[in-house]
């Protein structure tokens, strides 16, 4: 089971990242692993893509805690688990160091995300939708390991809720990915018979509606 919260970052990623990495609680730098950037240098990674992109003030990050119940877990799979998450969730954008920490009596893992982008310069935003695909990704890898995952009547309502934001997260990327091909189409040819034939090679089929058309 874990549970997850996120917290931004407005002052101080540093002082967040050295708390993630601090070694009395990694055994000694070992639970600390990280994705699109090196574990020594993730700050100056961090920053530098902020300065990249003229991003370098207001949110400077997310950080994500998942914790997990007692002793379910070992710590090196606590670790794997978080990194699976960041790569699942953020892998092709964005930097996240993942440090679990194992001072408490719960294994618990801290995720530092750079809330800029190093691929488009794109800021994270951690919308209703996004945390309830995190929730429900940590979920997902939870049972995979053959983890417990919270079962009380408040969190099979939130999974309702969360499936909902989840389902209208998706048909919006959907939406969006669908403008895109047809703006991309409309660049590339001149004639509408050439514009249909993109789109169709694209997998899309065009209904013709009078002034209208309709793409599914």
């Amino acid at each position: 089971m874990a549970v997850m919260k996120i917290k931004t970052i407005k002052s101080n990623l540093q002082a967040v990242i050295n708390y993630g990495k601090n070694g009395d609680k990694t055994d000694n730098g070992i639970l600390v692993s990280s994705i699109n950037c090196s574990v020594q240098t993730a700050y100056k990674e961090m920053f530098l893509t902020k300065k990249f992109f003229h991003k370098e003030n207001k949110t400077l990050g997310y950080h994500i805690i998942q914790s997990f119940k007692g002793n379910e877990v070992t710590p090196e799979k606590a670790n794997q688990i978080g990194k699976e998450l960041a790569e699942e969730l953020w892998g092709d954008k964005y930097q996240v160091i993942i440090c679990t920490h194992i001072n408490k009596e719960n294994v618990h893992n801290h995720l530092i995300l750079n809330s800029v982008s190093f691929m488009d310069g794109k800021k994270y935003h951690n919308s209703n939708e996004e945390i309830a695909l995190m929730k429900d990704t940590s979920d997902r890898l939870c049972l995979k390991y053959g983890l417990s995952i919270v079962e009380t009547e408040k969190a099979r309502q939130e999974k309702v809720f969360r499936d909902k934001r989840i389902d209208n997260f998706n048909r919006s990327n959907e939406k969006m990915q669908k403008i895109n091909d047809i703006d991309e189409a409309i660049k590339s040819v001149k004639k509408y018979s050439d514009f249909k034939f993109v789109l169709n090679a694209k997998g899309y089929e065009i209904y013709d509606k009078g002034k209208y058309f309709c793409l599914c």
